[in-house]
């Protein structure tokens, strides 16, 4: 909850830190892709989508043009929009 209301911009050793971790875990979506890929149609789409969204947004983090709260924000909606996508899609299916 405090990170939605951290109106700072990461310092150099905040962003660098980040930027470790973002690579480290990054690795974990991996073998979610490959399951990702067997679900219904459209849902490998909005999964990549999501990646790479959530990739820019990490990057203006790591860049330091974007404050902690604005990154929790966008992290936020990403997650929510992909999430409602995914549901419309197996409502369909």
């Amino acid at each position: 909850m405090a990170q939605l209301t951290n109106e700072t911009r990461p310092i150099a050793q905040e962003a660098a830190l980040f930027a470790s971790w973002y690579d480290a875990t990054s690795g974990c979506n991996r073998p979610s892709a490959a399951v990702i890929q067997s679900a219904p149609p459209g849902v490998a789409t909005i999964a990549d989508n999501w990646r790479t969204a959530r990739s820019q947004v990490a990057t203006q983090l790591v860049e330091r043009r974007i404050t902690w709260a604005e990154f929790a924000r966008q992290w936020q909606r990403l997650l929510s929009e992909a999430t409602t996508q995914i549901a419309a899609v197996n409502q369909q299916g």
